[in-house]
């Protein structure tokens, strides 16, 4: 998938992943980042890291592999708004108007609705599944 969302990208690489998931589909996110990225970790999987932790990365790493890393996890992120969530709903939508955020979209024909599954069961997809038909 990480190929797929690649070529969609082209040279320009994303500008910010959201992860809540953490693990090897957090790094395989991470590595979409283009320079000046931003990495905003709100959530984690309990499966995501072997410890349970949230997806980190050193200054060292950060300062190499050029982007930024921020925890907004659950009341940090409601501080960041003063605790209004309808805030955050509605500066997403004005970047994904401006277009400046695009969501990782994979599309399946209907016809393949029990491969779709597949991908879905063994998190092998990234972002949002659509059946088209």
């Amino acid at each position: 998938m990480a190929r797929q969302v690649r070529r969609h990208l082209g040279e320009r690489g994303a500008t910010v992943v959201f992860d809540s998931v953490g693990g090897p589909t957090a790094l395989a996110a991470v590595g979409l980042l283009a320079k000046g990225g931003r990495h905003l970790v709100f959530g984690w999987s309990g499966e995501g890291l072997h410890d349970g932790s949230p997806l980190t990365f050193t200054d060292e790493e950060l300062a190499a592999r050029s982007f930024t890393s921020e925890s907004v996890l659950g009341p940090v992120m409601l501080r960041k708004v003063g605790g209004d969530v309808r805030v955050l709903e509605e500066r997403s939508l004005a970047e994904a108007a401006a277009g400046r955020l695009r969501p990782a979209v994979q599309r399946f024909p209907l016809a393949a609705a029990a491969e779709a599954h597949r991908a879905l069961e063994t998190r092998a997809t990234h972002g949002k599944v659509v059946l088209e038909p």
